[in-house]
């Protein structure tokens, strides 16, 4: 069970400058806490295992604010992953030397380490979880898909920006080799449906992962300042949503007053 982004952190690169002087410093946000969450004790007994998906802002200081979930394996998962992502600490995005805010989008792994499974296969089979995200990571990129800022980071409307996604959607084993049906939708503020892409994803036999990349325009249709949810879809059931902020100016942009626009996570019934 980690944080998404603590996975891969955004190389260091030198910002332009005069030759001779500094580099400057641009990379991911890096943790320098990890707090494990408590396996529920009622999934434990039965074995239940999965995913649960959060999204939060991490601000100049490291600071993560508005955890927020937006997807569960199982609803039992969801407070200790809270619980245990607020505890969390970081030391803040870099760009160009300079601590900047970002958004925050992870995963937190339920797993048991050597659970015996003796009980029937189909029994077994019944309690795994549906695909669902694992890892993201989502940055801006120039028109060569090469990322132009840390994890996170703003999308800048109208500026012919590419937006690149990086992502592991975690599955449960099976011992032929398969194929999953994935889709990837950027949602406005306002409700507004823009497809990013879609494609056939192979899975290894017995993978507990696949892992899906791609970059997409940030096209005229992203007409709203604010906070985007981006939906992930495996054989047209929902995997999980991360969040991207975009603005014509992202600098006078309110990001935290753009995050209260994200509905609540409700707890299946």
């Amino acid at each position: 069970m980690r944080l998404s982004f603590a996975a891969a952190a955004f190389a260091a690169v030198a910002s332009l400058s005069p030759a001779g002087a500094p580099a400057q410093e641009t990379r991911d946000v890096q943790v320098v806490h990890e707090e494990k969450p408590v396996y529920p004790e009622a999934a434990r007994k039965t074995l239940r295992e999965g995913n649960v998906v959060l999204v939060g802002r991490i601000d100049e200081r490291g600071v993560l604010h508005d955890v927020t979930p937006t997807a569960t394996t199982l609803d039992q998962f969801v407070q200790p992953a809270v619980e245990a992502a607020k505890k969390w600490q970081f030391r803040p995005a870099m760009l160009a030397g300079k601590p900047v805010k970002v958004v925050a989008n992870f995963a937190f792994r339920f797993r048991i380490p050597g659970a015996k499974r003796e009980e029937p296969e189909a029994e077994a089979q019944s309690r795994k979880p549906n695909p669902m995200l694992g890892e993201i990571r989502i940055v801006p990129a120039d028109a060569a898909g090469k990322a132009t800022g840390p994890d996170g980071f703003p999308l800048r409307r109208g500026a012919g920006e590419r937006i690149r996604v990086e992502a592991a959607i975690d599955v449960a084993p099976q011992p032929m080799g398969r194929s999953l049906d994935v889709g990837v939708s950027a949602l406005s503020p306002s409700g507004k449906v823009v497809p990013l892409w879609s494609d056939r994803v192979t899975v290894a036999p017995n993978a507990v992962s696949s892992t899906v990349a791609f970059t997409s325009p940030v096209g005229p249709e992203w007409t709203e300042d604010g906070v985007w949810r981006l939906r992930f879809t495996a054989d047209r059931r929902d995997a999980g949503t991360a969040i991207v902020w975009a603005a014509a100016d992202p600098a006078s942009f309110d990001f935290a007053a753009g995050m209260k626009s994200l509905r609540p996570w409700t707890p299946a019934r």
